[in-house]
């Protein structure tokens, strides 16, 4: 059985907007000194994904959640 979210408190929601600012900090971090050729190299496996898929990935998940919580 799925557990549902509870709404978070107003405290919390307070705290919501510094977490996103540090993680996107974080990210530009990581694109600053991430070497160019490592973008696009191929891991290994083959069902693994390149550094710029899961970039992609989390961008649009991050999206996709700053649409539906915040519309307007």
């Amino acid at each position: 059985m799925a557990r549902s979210a509870a709404a978070p408190t107003p405290a919390e929601s307070e705290l919501l907007p510094g977490i996103y600012l540090l993680s996107d900090h974080m990210n530009q971090l990581l694109l600053d000194h991430l070497d160019p050729d490592a973008w696009r190299a191929k891991p290994p496996g083959s069902k693994t994904r390149t550094i710029v898929a899961i970039f992609t990935h989390m961008h649009n998940l991050r999206r996709k959640w700053v649409r539906l919580s915040a519309p307007s």
